[in-house]
């Protein structure tokens, strides 16, 4: 219940476990209505721009495999700075979630 929020952030970022699984868990424990609210908002962002940007470049990707087409410099400085922001998003999510974790082991 203290760590509802973050505990829905890392969850909703981390997308091991599906969406439904995690709303029916979520609804079993005493995370608040705001926190679930809030973090799944926030958590699911990354996630959409992914999926999206995955999308949008994928008939792209395509054609360069086929040899029909070539990659420019901005999307490759796109796709390069996509693979640096889910780098340091893990580094973050992780060092977050192991201080939650000696906080909580801690009380």
């Amino acid at each position: 219940k203290k760590q509802g929020l973050v505990l829905v952030i890392l969850a909703r970022l981390a997308q091991i476990l599906p969406y439904n699984m995690l709303n029916y868990a979520f609804g079993l424990t005493s995370v608040s209505l705001r926190d679930y609210t809030f973090g799944s908002a926030v958590g699911m962002v990354p996630g959409i721009f992914m999926f999206v940007f995955i999308g949008s470049t994928a008939t792209d990707v395509a054609s360069v495999i086929a040899g029909r087409a070539q990659l420019d410099d901005y999307t490759l400085y796109i796709a390069g700075f996509g693979i640096l922001a889910v780098a340091v998003a893990g580094i973050l999510i992780a060092r977050t979630a192991r201080v939650a974790l000696r906080e909580h082991i801690a009380e």
